[in-house]
Parts: C-alpha cells; structure tokens; sequence
C-alpha cells in the first residue's frame, strides 16, 4: 500500500505474516499500518501466529509513529505471537524501536540481516509451539 506517510505490505504464509515497511513513517502512516495489521491478526481467529517485519528500506519515524507503534506492541503481545523477527540492513532502526517502543522488550524478538534466516527461526518456533500444544 502507498501512503505519503511512509509504505507497508502484508501478506501471510503459513502462521507467518510477513511485513514490508518503507520510507519515513509518520502518526497517518503508522495508524494506518497498525490498523491493519490488527485486521490481519483478527482474522487468524485467536491461531497463534508470528510476524517477519523487513525494516530494510525504513528511514525514521517521528514520535508519534513510534507511539502509535507502542500501542500496536502492547495490543500485539495479548493475540498469541509466537515471535517477531526483523529483517534489517543495521541496528539503528531497531535500537530506536527499543528505545520508543519498551513493550518490544517483553516480546521474542530477534533481528537478522537476511529474510530467510528470519523465516526459518520463526518456523521453528511455530513447530516448538506446535509440539507443546499438541
């Protein structure tokens, strides 16, 4: 989806939703993003499911993104995630998501540098939970 206020898709596959995000993010394009997001997450149907976010083309947000995204973390961690993995290309983007989003910090959360590696911790931890279930 394009928005001036910054870029996202998402699609699924499998228990895991995957999540491109572009450009600078602002408060329009990070509520956007988020209120999407849940209507993803709704639709599993209380399934656990994890989430494989490229932050590979990120620029920044401005407070209120990152507030807006706090919201959506504090809303996240209550539908059954399993995981969070991120794909990025340096740490800054994701020192800052810890720096103005604390909630991440109560997650499984873990940063790669390729998205198949990403996918593959996030698929193992979707069969430990799976086994654990069953």
């Amino acid at each position: 989806m394009f928005n001036q206020h910054g870029e996202f898709e998402i699609s699924t596959q499998d228990k895991i939703i995957e999540i491109k995000l572009k450009g600078a993010f602002y408060c329009i394009g990070a509520k956007k993003y988020a209120d999407t997001l849940k209507k993803v997450i709704t639709s599993l149907n209380k399934s656990s499911f994890s989430l494989c976010v490229d932050i590979t083309q990120v620029e920044g947000g401005t407070p209120e993104a990152f507030e807006e995204l706090e919201k959506l973390n504090q809303w996240v961690i209550t539908k059954g995630m399993t995981g969070k993995a991120f794909v990025k290309r340096s740490s800054l983007i994701c020192s800052m998501l810890r720096k103005y989003c604390p909630t991440i910090r109560l997650q499984n959360c873990k940063g790669f540098y390729s998205t198949s590696e990403a996918r593959a911790w996030l698929t193992s931890l979707t069969n430990e939970y799976s086994g654990r279930v069953a």
